[in-house]
Formats: C-alpha cells, structure tokens, sequence
C-alpha cells in the first residue's frame, strides 16, 4: 500500500490575485514541488534520475477546487500514487487548510521519460516500490482527449522568457494555465472563479519560441461559464489543450 506524502506551505503575497486568493497557477506549482518532495522521500530524487537518465513529466491534469486559500493562511499538500500503467503513473492530491476542510482535488498523469531517447521509459517494480501503490484511494478524474471549435477565439501571442523555463529546460507546467487566464476576459476573472480544470500536455516548449494562445467560451449557464484553450508554436504545433469552468463568485 501507498502513504500520503504531506507538505506545508504559507501562502505569499506574490502567490495571489487581486482577491488576495492563491492563484490557480500557484496551485499547480504547490501540487509540483509536493511530487518533487515525494520522489525525494522515495529515493527518487532528480539527482538519483538524472543518473538514470530518466526524469518525470506531466502530462495531464485535472483539478476541482472547492475554495481558493488565501494571503497568509497555511495550507497542506498530499499526495499518493493510486495506480501505475506501463510508464504512467496515476498521482492523487488533496489541499487541505488547517481546519482539515479539503480545498482542492487534483489528479495528474506523470509519464516517466527517458531523456536521452527523449521517449516514455516502463516503470519498472523496483521504481514502483519506491512510492507504492493505493488503488482504494483513486480520484474521480477525467483524463478523456478533448477537441473544440476555434471559430472566433480571443488571440494572444507571448515571447517565451527565461523565467518560464524549468530545470529540464522547458517552459514549467503551469506557464501554461498563466498565459491562458491572460485572455480570458476581464470580466470574467473578476466575477467568477476557476472551478475545474483540465490541461493536455502535447509538445514541450522552449527558450526564445514564440507562442500563441487561443481562448474560446463554451457552455454557459447563471453560474458556470466554460472556457476552452489551446497554446501553439511559432509552426502551428498544438502544444497544450486547456478546458475549464468558470464559476460566478457568492
């Protein structure tokens, strides 16, 4: 059986919005460096990679968030492995505030990838040890494939920086969802908030590429309003799918 993996973080000033509400950026950054500390407790460092010549990427993601932490307050992270699929593995997370109240749901897809064939790497039962395993604990995910009509989507085009890139030389995986949220309308970022969300990893992108994001509302009711995305390269290589929903504010 797999254990939790738990993390504490204090919410910063420069990790919130306007509302003074964590963003769903920093979101993303919090449930990241909560798998890095996973791997470091397993033994599987990026140290202990790097010499295998192997590292760990995202390839999917999906997250519901019940409520946003805010400026100051503490939070908790866990995380566990609930299942394993040749090189996938299945990773779980909750964020919990210090009443016990689970915040956010969140599952990710992470391929083990070998860096000098640049391919998926089987994880192997020595590998899957290291984190074990809890198939009573798997969360109600989607990770189906998605496609949208482009027809009138809002444009934006953005010049990679070097505070975008990670250690493994690619733009982070939550860059991604930033560049999105900067052209969904105003309006929307001011009465609604980012309720559920799924992102599609395809291509990785890197320094110096230039980049368009394309943002297109879906399904609308009172309350929720659906956004759909898509990042592309400078080729017109489709590097990311975005869906979410945004939810009105009470």
């Amino acid at each position: 059986m797999g254990e939790d993996i738990a993390k504490d973080f204090f919410i910063h000033y420069y990790e919130v919005d306007y509302y003074k509400r964590a963003t769903p950026w920093s979101l993303l950054n919090y449930l990241q460096e909560t798998a890095f500390y996973h791997a470091d407790c397993a033994g599987d460092s990026q140290a202990v990679l790097a010499g295998q010549q192997l590292t760990w990427m995202i390839y999917k993601w999906h997250l519901k968030v019940h409520r946003y932490p805010c400026w100051k307050e503490r939070i908790t992270v866990k995380t566990w492995i609930s299942r394993y699929k040749s090189y996938i593995a299945f990773r779980e997370f909750e964020i919990i505030d210090n009443k016990g109240e689970v915040l956010v749901e969140a599952g990710a897809l992470a391929i083990l990838v070998d860096t000098i064939k640049n391919s998926p790497h089987k994880i192997d039962p020595q590998k899957r040890s290291l984190y074990g395993v809890d198939p009573t604990r798997s969360g109600r995910h989607r990770y189906e494939n998605f496609s949208f009509n482009k027809e009138g989507a809002a444009k934006q085009t953005f010049l990679v920086r070097i505070s975008d890139i990670d250690p493994n030389g690619h733009v982070n995986n939550s860059r991604y969802l930033d560049w999105f949220a900067e052209i969904i309308p105003l309006n929307i970022l001011h009465t609604c908030t980012l309720g559920e969300l799924e992102i599609i990893y395809k291509k990785q992108i890197k320094y110096g590429q230039s980049i368009t994001v394309l943002a297109v509302p879906g399904n609308a009711n009172a309350d929720k309003q659906e956004y759909y995305g898509e990042i592309m390269d400078n080729a017109g290589n489709t590097c990311a799918l975005i869906r979410s929903n945004w939810t009105a504010q009470t």
